[in-house]
């Protein structure tokens, strides 16, 4: 593993014009404009109470949490753990690096998340490897629906104010569907990283990194 990890923090500020569970919004522009022109027509969903949530994918390491829980026992190499808004947990693994917001009630049109209950924290050990994936949900009949999501590099993320603009479930963006967040991408040690021998120091100097 590398000396350094990338690390991004990520503050969710608000969601406008969320999608309804089984709403598709496609652009008008596209090739669908079938489904284009059906989107005119608002959804007749229940109004959703959406929480957002960001997973990490990527890397010899990668791992998100909540930014309260940046003081708490750090997990061990290889392990993911899942973090929530309301009520951290180091106890479960998880099949994937996962953090949940909280949930807004009965909010798609505008929502706003209050700052200390909005904030991740990113990181991994090789950002060019790294995907970070961005959810939106709703809870329906006791179980999470996904609204609209993205995807992106993380070595593509540069701090500032930053507006994702989502796509539907079917993977086509969805009009007027925007995320604001705030982003501060910065390098850390890595608490992980142990002084490379001999045989390692060669085998970094050829490959460029060593797996430990």
């Amino acid at each position: 593993m590398p000396a350094t990890l990338a690390q991004l923090e990520l503050r969710v500020v608000c969601a406008s014009c969320l999608l309804k569970a089984g709403e598709e919004r496609a652009e008008p522009w596209e090739e669908a404009a079938e489904a284009a022109e059906a989107s005119e027509v608002p959804g007749v969903g229940p109004v959703v109470s959406p929480f957002v949530t960001v997973e990490v994918f990527g890397g010899a390491f990668a791992e998100v949490r909540g930014a309260s829980a940046r003081n708490e026992r750090s997990p061990r190499r290889g392990a993911t753990f899942h973090f929530e808004a309301e009520a951290h947990s180091n106890k479960g693994e998880a099949s994937g690096a996962e953090w949940r917001s909280s949930s807004l009630a009965s909010n798609g049109l505008c929502a706003f998340w209050p700052k200390e209950e909005a904030v991740c924290v990113v990181s991994a050990s090789h950002s060019e490897l790294a995907i970070v994936w961005v959810g939106v949900w709703t809870t329906r009949l006791g179980r999470a629906t996904l609204l609209a999501y993205e995807a992106f590099p993380l070595a593509l993320c540069r701090s500032g104010w930053r507006t994702i603009c989502l796509r539907g479930r079917g993977g086509r963006r969805a009009r007027f569907c925007n995320l604001l967040v705030h982003a501060q991408a910065r390098m850390v040690p890595n608490p992980y990283y142990r002084g490379m021998g001999t045989v390692e120091g060669v085998v970094h100097s050829i490959f460029g990194t060593v797996g430990k």
